[in-house]
């Protein structure tokens, strides 16, 4: 399976940018050209939705296991009325991306894969007033945190969404194995047919760099080849 990590996407436009010239005299690091691979990312996945597009499974990251704690009825919101089970995560999850108005935050289930219904936290009151529902586990977000009505003896749940800062993700801890949930070598979530667009628009938008597929335009028998990379003022200049 082919995919792209977030290490290889930095060292890449490291790469590509030192081929070229910089438009300023300040060095890029590698903290900085992160931020701008999340910052884009978002840009085009919104780009995505705003035409209408279904949200491609590639942009999607898991969580495969969050603690639940007891929570404390009385510091809920006072739209969920007394006598309900109710648990919550014991951490906020990280900020999740907007979907013109849709959440992106789309699938909560035990880790077992069975799914957790979501729903918004005011229709809580009437589940629980629903002969047929009334005894089905349901989950909302508020504040970061997940909170899961009548959990049937749920210790752990497992949760998928688009999320704003992938490595945000990254930095969860596993309550099981006290392992990362992933490191900046596996796989980023992006589709792979993005990356060229991505790291186009970081390299034209935030360093004014145009490049090109490689090319053989040294006539030899070597077949060596070389990156196009030009500033724009190059273009004009050698036009």
């Amino acid at each position: 399976m082919q995919f792209v990590s977030l290490n290889t996407l930095i060292k890449d436009l490291l790469n590509i940018s030192r081929g070229g010239k910089y438009t300023t005299d300040e060095p890029i690091s590698e903290r900085q050209l992160e931020g701008w691979i999340h910052q884009y990312r978002a840009l085009l996945i919104k780009r995505d939705i705003d035409k209408g597009r279904r949200i491609n499974p590639n942009y999607l990251q898991r969580i495969p296991i969050i603690e639940l704690t007891k929570e404390d009825k009385l510091a809920l919101n006072s739209s969920v009325v007394s006598g309900i089970d109710i648990w919550r995560t014991n951490i906020q999850i990280p900020n999740i991306l907007d979907l013109n108005k849709k959440s992106g935050l789309v699938y909560v289930g035990d880790i077992s894969g069975k799914e957790i219904q979501l729903m918004p936290e005011k229709r809580i009151v009437w589940l629980s007033e629903e002969s047929y529902t009334g005894n089905i586990p349901a989950a909302w977000l508020d504040g970061g945190y997940i909170y899961v009505y009548n959990p049937k003896g749920l210790k752990y749940i497992s949760v998928k969404g688009v999320f704003e800062v992938p490595t945000d993700v990254y930095n969860i801890v596993n309550p099981r194995t006290n392992q990362k949930n992933a490191s900046y070598d596996d796989p980023y979530p992006i589709p792979i047919d993005k990356v060229p667009i991505l790291k186009d628009m970081i390299l034209k938008s935030e360093l004014g760099l145009e490049f090109k597929m490689p090319t053989d335009d040294i006539n030899d028998s070597d077949h060596e080849v070389t990156s196009d990379v030009k500033t724009y003022q190059d273009r004009i200049l050698y036009r």
